[in-house]
């Protein structure tokens, strides 16, 4: 079918951008014209939405996510940066696969997962997002200094006070929760034995079992000790792993560490009962480290919706600012036997 001549080709933009940009132009946060400029979306289309012409987005490039979602993943990612954990975009193309593994959304993506495509359009709909290049600390300069610890308190502060509005929250300890965990090997070193001079190998009987088990703790600044899960390696078991220690949570990954969902399930049920049971203040803040099990848009959400400042630790900082490294684990690990 041939094209009216001199007929105007129909811009492309996408019904999220649409749907913002209309709400900013009915809170007056931006006007009209501005709008338009700004987004590249004609005057007369954002006039028609406002009134109301359509009610379903006929026009426009359809969403892989609802509004929500991505609305969602925009704060993650947002507040994630806050917070010194910026993502990477592979690590966004990843959220995203697994919200499309878990609901069966249909989509064009290879194996549910988004490509360059996708991410331009999503940055270009989230303008207060962008990637941006981080700076690489080499051996020398990541080494930890007093200076680095006293900006991370000050960035710490600044964020408590500030950002979140919260000034009280630093004053009040029973809201101060830190949160580790460190893996254990069941079968341990041998110890010095007696043994007859010039014998090449002495023996000695222990536990044969090589995998390792990862625990997972956590407590306030006022001594209030969550239960700990202890993970497992494996799926099945023909035993009873918390058999004496019934008080513990058991959580299984495939190598016995601790992954993001195991994180996520020890987040929903075992922190979060424990402070409800204990009816601690909220907002509560959860101080732990970084690492990417810890910082998953899954993880986030549960915080969110809980009440819950998760706030990461300086990095490689452990052995310094680390409350239970320091003392739980630290202490635990010289006995370890």
């Amino acid at each position: 079918m041939s094209r009216q001549i001199g007929a105007k080709k129909r811009q492309k933009f996408d019904t999220y951008t649409l749907d913002k940009v209309v709400e900013s132009v009915k809170s007056k946060s931006i006007i009209l014209n501005h709008a338009a400029a700004e987004y590249g979306i004609p005057k007369t289309t954002i006039h028609d939405h406002l009134k109301g012409k359509y009610n379903n987005h006929s026009c426009g490039v359809k969403l892989v996510l609802s509004l929500t979602k991505e609305k969602c993943i925009v704060q993650w990612a947002g507040g994630m940066s806050r917070i010194g954990y910026g993502r990477t975009h592979q690590e966004l193309a990843s959220t995203v696969k697994k919200i499309l593994d878990a609901d069966g959304r249909p989509n064009l993506f290879k194996d549910n997962r988004p490509g360059k495509r996708w991410l331009k359009g999503f940055f270009k709909r989230n303008p207060e997002l962008s990637l941006r290049t981080t700076i690489q600390i080499g051996k020398e300069r990541a080494l930890v200094t007093r200076e680095k610890v006293m900006k991370w308190f000050m960035d710490f502060s600044y964020y408590i006070d500030v950002e979140l509005g919260d000034s009280d929250l630093l004053k009040d300890p029973s809201r101060i929760y830190n949160a580790d965990e460190s893996g254990f090997a069941l079968c341990t070193k041998g110890n010095q034995v007696i043994g007859c001079r010039g014998a090449p190998v002495v023996y000695h009987f222990a536990n044969s079992d090589k995998s390792p088990l990862t625990v997972m703790a956590a407590v306030s600044a006022t001594a209030h000790y969550i239960p700990p899960m202890i993970i497992y390696t494996g799926q099945r078991f023909t035993y009873n792993p918390l058999e004496g220690f019934e008080n513990a949570a058991f959580g299984r990954s495939e190598n016995g560490w601790i992954d993001s969902e195991v994180f996520a399930t020890w987040l929903k049920d075992v922190f979060v009962p424990s402070i409800n049971k204990r009816q601690v203040k909220k907002p509560v803040l959860l101080l732990l480290d970084g690492h990417k099990t810890h910082v998953t848009m899954q993880a986030s959400d549960i915080c969110r919706s809980n009440l819950i400042e998760l706030y990461c630790l300086l990095e490689h900082a452990s052995h310094v600012i680390q409350p239970l490294d320091l003392r739980l684990f630290g202490s635990l690990k010289r006995n370890w036997k």
